[in-house]
């Protein structure tokens, strides 16, 4: 086996560590194998961000809309696939081919185990901080509501207190008069 991918090697990735060293042994070898390799070891990565059984260009094409990885290595995953489908389905290969194409299956694998679980956890972070942020958009939106209803409770609490001193007022107005009316009266 090969020294190459030994980044590779662990538990989660032991099946994607094995193929790649397949594709790194086999492409001096057999090159038309070794690209088999390296689209079966793409496989491995695309369906373990989108396990829809569809044809591997689909399932690109769903990260991508999906925006799990960024354009760039969307990109290179898609070469990847076009490289090894030629080689594959044309059963020919160059040996500088495959080793091209081996060379790009190291530097995607490396992003993908070591770069990508860092860039999901800061997207994920991103999400949940603009989640955040709005949730204290919305609160305070709520917060400045209730202010304006209590504002206009106390309003009208103040408006109704006049309205209520002024009819007592009124009343109390009206009986003094009718008070001294009585008592002029009375005194007549």
């Amino acid at each position: 086996m090969t020294k190459r991918f030994e980044f590779l090697k662990n538990a989660k990735t032991m099946k994607l560590y094995d193929l790649c060293c397949e594709a790194d042994r086999l492409v001096r070898i057999d090159a038309a194998s070794s690209m088999m390799k390296v689209r079966q070891a793409l496989e491995v990565m695309v369906r373990g961000f989108d396990e829809k059984k569809k044809n591997l260009f689909e399932n690109l094409k769903n990260i991508e809309k999906r925006k799990v990885w960024d354009e760039r290595h969307i990109d290179l995953a898609q070469q990847l696939r076009i490289m090894s489908n030629v080689a594959v389905h044309g059963g020919y290969c160059k040996q500088s081919e495959a080793a091209e194409c081996v060379d790009l299956l190291h530097d995607f694998t490396k992003w993908y185990v070591v770069q990508l679980p860092c860039y999901i956890s800061w997207k994920k972070t991103q999400e949940e901080e603009r989640r955040r942020a709005e949730e204290r958009r919305r609160m305070e939106a709520m917060r400045r509501r209730k202010e304006a209803e209590e504002k206009a409770r106390l309003e009208d609490e103040k408006k109704k207190k006049h309205s209520n001193i002024a009819g007592w007022v009124g009343v109390t107005i009206l009986g003094a008069v009718a008070a001294a009316a009585i008592g002029i009266f009375l005194d007549d």
